[in-house]
């Protein structure tokens, strides 16, 4: 299937690649179903049990054709276990929080397979492993566009990045381990215009992905009815905010610059805090009522204080475990000085406000050489402005384009 031209037609090849990317999509509404469900059954971690199995059973047969067909060597043994070990290490890291996520390592592995074998019909040069990989970017730039319109599931580039990743594993496998002896040669002028057109298809959608900010996405849900629901949807596309260190706190994240944050607390505060106490026992209804589209002051403020009050509970279940106390303090200890500090009348009008006693044993008990990290809003991207991204972007598009156009003479 890999190692010569497929003999089906070349049509037929690209269904093939089509119904794995439609399999993909479709399982998006019933994603959390079918989680809660595995948990309930064998547990959460059997989603990574199955990938590690998959992993191993296809490393085992790959080193096995490779003997029988006499072209196995040491190097292609080494690149193909070690790429495993990528897949099997990266798996015990998604298994700690979200074992489910490994899942993507079978998905978009199998897709960029059979990316690989459809393009294979045409192109003969190295240029395919990249090109596999950029049609596996596109599907899951979608994959996680149509979970963002899916009520109940959300946009992360970071999921990108994981199906990303995945194909560009199998593709590093295929090339460095299997090597296809039908792949050889230089890369020919029409390979590098393929490659050029699919990179600038992946750019347009990564843009507009980027430029789906929470403004926008309450500017167009209130002129499309029927995009109404968007505005209340779990998460948002993407967000630019701040990284602030603070030396009294250690690290936050907002979506307002400083100066923004006090204007908003002392002309909201008041109203902001009668919000926030009408939902205090209805943090999920509050908020999809209250998304970062809606409010994003008010949604802001509600989690630093939904993540104070948890380990604030948290503390009452510790059994008198030393550590526990200390890390539990110190992360509601942090999160209550954040809001004292830059949500300081929003909190003092609020029924949130912890006793001055709770909050004296909060600072004595917390670890004092730790630099908290809070990670509320942590999401938002700090390390450029959306305006410089966006030409870049533009730039990137642009020059593709022009480049493509002299490839194509």
């Amino acid at each position: 299937m890999i190692r010569s031209a497929p003999r089906e037609r070349p049509w037929i090849s690209w269904l093939y690649f089509l119904l794995c990317a439609l399999a993909i999509f479709l399982t998006i509404p019933f994603a959390r179903v079918i989680r809660a469900f595995v948990t309930e059954q064998w547990g959460r971690l059997t989603f990574a049990y199955v990938v590690v199995a998959c992993v191993l059973v296809v490393v085992a047969w790959l080193l096995r054709r490779l003997r029988l067909r006499g072209e196995y060597s040491t190097a292609r043994a080494v690149w193909v276990v070690a790429i495993a070990a990528v897949y099997l290490g990266w798996t015990a890291l998604l298994a700690m929080e979200s074992p489910e996520e490994a899942i993507h390592f079978l998905e978009y592995g199998l897709l960029s397979l059979l990316a690989y074998r459809a393009l294979s019909h045409e192109v003969r040069d190295p240029s395919i492993y990249v090109a596999a990989v950029l049609l596996c970017s596109v599907v899951g730039t979608v994959d996680e566009t149509i979970q963002w319109l899916t009520p109940g599931r959300v946009w992360a580039l970071e999921d990108i990045g994981l199906n990303v990743a995945s194909a560009a594993l199998t593709q590093l496998t295929l090339w460095r381990g299997i090597r296809p002896a039908l792949i050889e040669g230089r890369v020919s002028s029409s390979s590098w215009l393929r490659l050029c057109r699919l990179t600038m298809v992946e750019l347009v959608l990564v843009g507009l992905s980027l430029a789906n900010t929470p403004s926008r996405i309450a500017w167009y849900a209130a002129r499309v009815p029927i995009l109404g629901y968007l505005l209340h949807q779990e998460g948002v596309m993407t967000e630019y905010g701040y990284r602030y260190r603070d030396p009294e706190i250690g690290v936050f994240y907002s979506r307002f610059t400083l100066e923004k944050l006090r204007e908003l607390d002392a002309q909201r505060g008041a109203a902001s805090a009668a919000t926030l106490d009408a939902y205090r026992d209805r943090y999920p209804e509050f908020l999809k009522r209250y998304s970062p589209a809606v409010d994003p002051f008010v949604h802001e403020a509600r989690v630093h204080l939904f993540r104070r009050d948890r380990f604030v509970e948290k503390l009452r279940e510790t059994g008198g475990d030393v550590g526990m106390v200390r890390d539990f303090s110190t992360v509601a200890h942090g999160e209550n000085r954040i809001l004292e500090k830059h949500f300081p009348v929003t909190l003092a009008a609020s029924a949130y406000v912890l006793p001055a006693d709770q909050i004296a044993r909060l600072a004595d008990r917390r670890d004092r050489e730790r630099l908290y990290v809070s990670p509320v809003s942590m999401q938002v991207i700090t390390w450029t402005g959306e305006r410089p991204l966006r030409l870049g972007i533009l730039g990137m598009i642009l020059a593709l384009a022009v480049t493509s156009r002299l490839l194509s003479r």
